[in-house]
Parts: C-alpha cells; sequence; structure tokens
C-alpha cells in the first residue's frame, strides 16, 4: 500500500484525488490519495514522515516555500523557480515540477483535436498572471517554442516586471487592464493568438474584458463554472484548468509509477466538476480523529457557522442508553456499544449536517458504507497533544491501557482515518476561522 497527498491552503477544491484515483485504478495499484490542510511548509515534510507518504503534490501557497525542505530539485524546477511534486527516494525528498508539461501538453492535444500542426514558434501569447504557474507557462513555451512571443500582464506590474526581466520577455507597464485599451476603445487582444490566465479568480477581475473570438483562451483556473459557461457562448477556443491539472498529474503518476509502461486514461471534464461540486454542497461533514482531536468542539462551530444541525454519536449513544459511554462499556461491552453505533448512524437519514464521531467509530467496519457516502475530515492532532486535551479515566478504550498501548492504537488509526477521508486537517494548526475558510469553498 503507497500513500499520496496534495498539500495546500486552501485545498479542498482540489480534484486531485478524483484524478489520481483513476490512475491508481487504471494501472491495477492499491493506493491511496488525499487532501491536506496545512499553513506552513515544514509540515509537509512532518505529514510526509507522519503517514509514510510515498510522494506528494503542491499547490499554493507551498510551491516555492517548500524548496529549503527538500533534499534536491530538478533543472526545471529550478528554472521555474517552484515545484508541484514530491517524490521519496532513499529516505530522500526530491522536488519535481510537471505543471510546464500539463501546459504543453494540453496545448498540443487541442491543436491535434482540431487536426493543426503544433508549432507555437512566431505565435503571439499573453500571459495573465506572474505567479508560479505563470513562470512554469513562460518556461515550458521559451524553452520548446523560443521564438514564440510573450507578454505578460499582471496587476501588480512589479511582480510582472521581474518575471519578464528574469525570462527576457516583454511585459505591460500597468496595474490596470482598462489602461491597455487604445484611443479607439479596442483592447490589444486581437494579436494574440493564444491568451493564458493564471489568475485563481478569473471571474472577479476579468469578468468586463470582451475576449476576440478567434483566440485561444487557456484557463489555470478549472472551478469559475459560471464564468466559463457564459465564455462558452462567444469563445469557442476555450481550454480549461481540468485539461492543465488532468496533464500535469499523467506526468506526475510516470514518477509514482517509476515506469514508462503506464495507462494515461484519465476523465475530468467541467461537467464533472460541476457535478461534484454540486453533490458536496448536499453531504453530510462528518467529523473524525483520535480522542482528544477537537471533534466535538469544532463540529459544533462549523455546523453554527453554516447553520447546519449538529450530531454527537456518542451523545447519541448515550442518550439512547440513558448513561455514560463509560459506563456504556463497563456495563453492556464494546460489542454492544459498537452495535448501537452503527444503528444509529444507519438511521442518520438527514443531508446537510455535521457529525462528529467517537474515535473508534471508523475503524468499525459496519460503519464505513454509511460513513463513505459522506464528505469526512480527519481532524489530526498529534498523540501528546491530543491527550493532553483529554481525561484518560473517562476514556474506556484508552483507561486500561499502557503508554506503549496508546501509542500503538494511536499509530494503527491513524491510517484509518486517513484512507477512509476525504481531507485531513491538523486541528492544532488550524484556527477554526481556517478551517471553516476552507469549507466555505464547497458549502
Amino acid at each position: 500500500m503507497k500513500r499520496f497527498a496534495v498539500f495546500g491552503s486552501p485545498i479542498i477544491h482540489s480534484f486531485s484525488p478524483q484524478i489520481y484515483s483513476q490512475l491508481f485504478a487504471n494501472n491495477n495499484v492499491d493506493w491511496i490519495y488525499k487532501r491536506i490542510l496545512t499553513q506552513h511548509p515544514q509540515n509537509v515534510n512532518k505529514f510526509i514522515e507522519e503517514f509514510a507518504l510515498s510522494g506528494a503534490n503542491l499547490t499554493a501557497p507551498f510551491k516555492q516555500s517548500i524548496i529549503p525542505f527538500l533534499d534536491s530539485i530538478t533543472n526545471d524546477s529550478s528554472n521555474i523557480g517552484a515545484v508541484n511534486t514530491i517524490l521519496k527516494h532513499n529516505n530522500k525528498l526530491l522536488g519535481f515540477n510537471t505543471d510546464w508539461e500539463g501546459v504543453l501538453s494540453s496545448l498540443r492535444n487541442y491543436y491535434l483535436k482540431k487536426d493543426i500542426f503544433f508549432d507555437l514558434n512566431n505565435k503571439n501569447i499573453l500571459l495573465i498572471g506572474s505567479g508560479n504557474s505563470a513562470s512554469s507557462v513562460i518556461y515550458g513555451l521559451k524553452t520548446f517554442f523560443p521564438n514564440c512571443n510573450v507578454n505578460i500582464f499582471n496587476r501588480h506590474k512589479e511582480k510582472a516586471k521581474k518575471l519578464a526581466e528574469r525570462f527576457k520577455i516583454n511585459y505591460y507597464d500597468t496595474e490596470n487592464i482598462f489602461d491597455l485599451y487604445n484611443e479607439n476603445a479596442m483592447f490589444p487582444f486581437e494579436k494574440y493568438d493564444i491568451i493564458i490566465i493564471t489568475i485563481p479568480n478569473p471571474s472577479i477581475y476579468l469578468s468586463d474584458i470582451i475576449f476576440p473570438k478567434n483566440s485561444i483562451l487557456f484557463f489555470a483556473n478549472y472551478t469559475d463554472i459560471d464564468y466559463f459557461n457564459k465564455l462558452k457562448q462567444t469563445n469557442k477556443s476555450l481550454i480549461l484548468g481540468s485539461k492543465w491539472l488532468k496533464e500535469q498529474a499523467i506526468s506526475v503518476f510516470e514518477y509514482y509509477f517509476a515506469n514508462d509502461e503506464y495507462c494515461r486514461k484519465v476523465k475530468l471534464t467541467i461537467k464533472d466538476i460541476s457535478k461534484e461540486l454540486g453533490i458536496l454542497k448536499d453531504k453530510n461533514i462528518i467529523l473524525t480523529g483520535f480522542s482528544g482531536a477537537g471533534k466535538t468542539f469544532i463540529g459544533k462551530q462549523i455546523a453554527e457557522h453554516f447553520s447546519r444541525r449538529f450530531y454527537d454519536l456518542d451523545k447519541m449513544i448515550e442518550e439512547y442508553f440513558n448513561d455514560s459511554v463509560p459506563n456504556i462499556f463497563r456495563n453492556k461491552g464494546e460489542k454492544v456499544f459498537r452495535k448501537i453505533e452503527t444503528k444509529l448512524l444507519s438511521t442518520l437519514k438527514e443531508k446537510r449536517c455535521v457529525i462528529s464521531l467517537g474515535a473508534g467509530a471508523i475503524a468499525n467496519k459496519n460503519n464505513l458504507k454509511h460513513i463513505k457516502k459522506e464528505f469526512v475530515v480527519y481532524l489530526y492532532a498529534d498523540l501528546d497533544t491530543s491527550l493532553s486535551r483529554i481525561k484518560i479515566a473517562e476514556r474506556p478504550i484508552l483507561i486500561d491501557k499502557t503508554r506503549n498501548e496508546i501509542i500503538e492504537l494511536y499509530e494503527q488509526r491513524k491510517f484509518i482515518y486517513f484512507d477512509n477521508s476525504d481531507i485531513i486537517v491538523d486541528s492544532a494548526e488550524n484556527s477554526i476561522n481556517q478551517i471553516i475558510k476552507e469549507l466555505e469553498v464547497v458549502m
């Protein structure tokens, strides 16, 4: 069993798990891929060790800040100044960048589909944005098509200038895109064969821009669904970020799989993304994690913020027996407790609520068929932090265990939580507001 993850903040919007799950299944490997929310690059290394990850992907804000924490990076990554992939090899963390490959593969596929020879030399290309993705775009374009003409516009012109000087290309010396209109109120988009937009929220900054119908529009973003649907009415030459995401992931998988012979088939359309985002809005949020992870406290805060009903499964069991959890374990036994736990979980038919599970609920295989239907958040906390938050005397599973036995239980369960969750959140590092902000993306 190999485990992989994508790190970022925000990260809940990432469709990398859907892509890699397809790649894993199509190549008959029993591997797992998850999202991890963290705020600091050094924690990427911590989680790689904690969950024995074989590799990882990175999105904002870690593509640059992770570099000092890696043992080495490729020449591509060094020239771009960013990595999007980490591979653990011989206990070393190696950094790669496949974003530029995703850009070129997406454009090549578009040209092939149109039965046009793929040569971008002498093409005029406008790049809107100047972050890590923009660096990858320029690197790929200028490496393979040195005679293409690239111009940068960014709402922070100093960043555009810095990037342009680094790659020896041109940039627009303004921060207001409307300053580029000429005396006839025409925007110089018409001269561009390809317009590549790498900014994160294009609908906010470009909603009033009318793009030329004959230019290829290529977006890094893939979740601004309403904006893209509007553009499709007038611009037929549209490449969305889902293509870029898919193509760069296929290149990443070659590093993970360590074999040139593999199935590259992946399906991810804008309809798939739109459907999935709609489904997420209606799912229950289930919080899992070890004792002391903060499931009840955080769950109540989430429920209140999103005006959802909150259920604490252990409290429901106590109400069922009219007794406390320690007494139920003592008088009825764990087997009876787990049976009622499954029964009560199966009767929760309400949607759009928040459910806090007991620490052992997700380890009960009878519960998994009910849990896996929902959106599962693993609230991670290291063992010492977890134990500092609770009274062991009130935890029937822990009370009779030695320190070593508690460590063993924790080590067993953390992988069960990881394998059966949709996102891993460090409950000690991320504040309530950060967790709520993350969930707002899909609520």
